[in-house]
């Protein structure tokens, strides 16, 4: 099993405003990519964002990837964000 956090930040707010529609609607539709075992989406204040999701493997998680980058979805991430986003690869112990 493989589990990633991710923080992302929006630069205003309104890109705040479009980041949020554009997270609640990848978790929605990540539910439905095979290996998806949970996406959660969390918001810490008006433009701090959290996504906890767990993968049963590598592959499926590097599978969703592609699928995002493909549909230009992080693309679009990137322009409501500040600075980059960050991924962290969590084990559990």
């Amino acid at each position: 099993m493989i589990t990633v956090l991710t923080k992302l930040a929006a630069k205003d707010e309104v890109s705040s405003l479009k980041l949020n529609q554009l997270l609640k609607n990848l978790q929605v539709e990540t539910h439905k990519e095979i290996g998806s075992l949970l996406y959660e989406v969390y918001q810490e204040n008006n433009n701090s964002f959290y996504i906890f999701e767990k993968w049963q493997s590598q592959n499926d998680l590097n599978h969703h990837i592609e699928l995002i980058n493909r549909q230009g979805l992080s693309q679009i991430a990137m322009t409501l964000i500040e600075g980059s986003f960050e991924n962290i690869i969590l084990k559990k112990i």
